[in-house]
């Protein structure tokens, strides 16, 4: 645009891509913290692999989008591809992948430091990358580590919403941000922060179904799922189910027991029909919960956190009528 003197003209130094950059940084962010705030206590090894990588791409992320506010040019390696790419100097050209270099982690702390002199950075900070190379470069994932390293990012998450001038609410999300309190709270307590995890996850489950129907037809649909739970049930001699109540979501899901073997065998005396007493070897099997699986919102829980929950954990015995001679014990008896 022609200035109105004719001296000259006026150019957009900035870049769109730039901006869409710091925006989609600060976005993968909350959503690599959330990833790793929700399942780094997970039973399953593929999703605490997956929460260990996203405790450090969350950590760097923020580090990064809370410098490209001030000036994306900071996050730059020093080739001169990247310092071009990030500057001013490139007024509209995207940035390619295969192109750009940034700085490390180290040095986007010393950098954030001097943009945010009121941040005080942990100084077990690091802890949070060296589990994400382990398990970057090695599939490696210690779990106490990872419990440290995600307070290590709910600390560090804190301290640059802080400086920012953002909730930790918004961030996190209402439900999630409930969760980081828990961990908070019960910072070694891996049975409390996993129920905690394991809630969120379902009750986000739940909402989301939920929105789907309105009230009528959702009870329904319900239902539904609570009788196809019912049918994969399969007993067998070493394990059965029995329905229970959700401590979620109210709706009927299903614990399965694993029978154990019991006491040795107790010799017993029983009438036939004729009055001919006749001995025979019983013993008490003990039904031990294993999971508990919710229909509806998918809640599981393990025996651990059922106990804790105060739910059902154990069957009455089964008596169990061997068919061994009881006369083969009879030194025993």
């Amino acid at each position: 645009m022609s200035d109105p003197k004719g001296h000259g003209f006026q150019i957009d130094s900035e870049n769109p891509y730039h901006r869409q950059l710091a925006n989609r940084l600060y976005s993968a962010g909350k959503i690599a913290a959330k990833d790793a705030v929700l399942h780094f206590l997970s039973e399953d090894y593929e999703r605490k692999l997956s929460a260990a990588l996203s405790c450090g791409l969350a950590t760097e992320y923020l580090l990064k989008s809370a410098i490209a506010r001030k000036d994306l040019l900071l996050i730059s390696s020093q080739d001169l591809d990247s310092r071009i790419a990030f500057s001013g100097a490139n007024l509209g050209n995207k940035l390619l992948s295969s192109q750009v270099r940034t700085a490390q982690w180290r040095d986007l702390v010393k950098i954030t430091e001097r943009l945010y002199p009121k941040i005080e950075f942990s100084a077990h900070l690091e802890k949070v990358f060296q589990v994400r190379n382990a398990a970057a470069h090695l599939a490696l994932v210690d779990s106490s580590e990872l419990s440290e390293a995600i307070l290590e990012l709910i600390t560090f998450v804190s301290s640059i919403l802080a400086e920012t001038g953002e909730f930790e609410e918004i961030y996190w999300g209402t439900e999630v941000f409930e969760h980081v309190q828990h961990i908070k709270a019960n910072a070694h307590d891996v049975i409390v922060n996993s129920i905690s995890a394991k809630k969120t996850i379902a009750s986000a489950c739940l909402n989301a179904k939920r929105a789907d129907f309105d009230k009528d037809t959702w009870e329904k649909f319900a239902l539904g799922l609570e009788e196809n739970l019912s049918r994969e049930v399969s007993d067998d001699k070493y394990s059965f189910a029995q329905s229970e109540t959700c401590p979620l979501c109210g709706y009927s899901g299903l614990t399965s027991f694993h029978i154990y073997d019991g006491e040795k065998p107790e010799l017993k005396f029983a009438d036939d029909q004729n009055f001919h007493r006749f001995p025979y070897l019983l013993r008490l099997l003990y039904p031990i919960a294993d999971e508990f699986k919710c229909s509806v919102c998918q809640l599981k829980l393990t025996y651990d956190e059922m106990a804790l929950l105060g739910m059902k954990v154990e069957a009455e015995p089964i008596e169990e009528v061997l068919d061994d001679d009881p006369y083969m014990y009879e030194e025993e008896y």
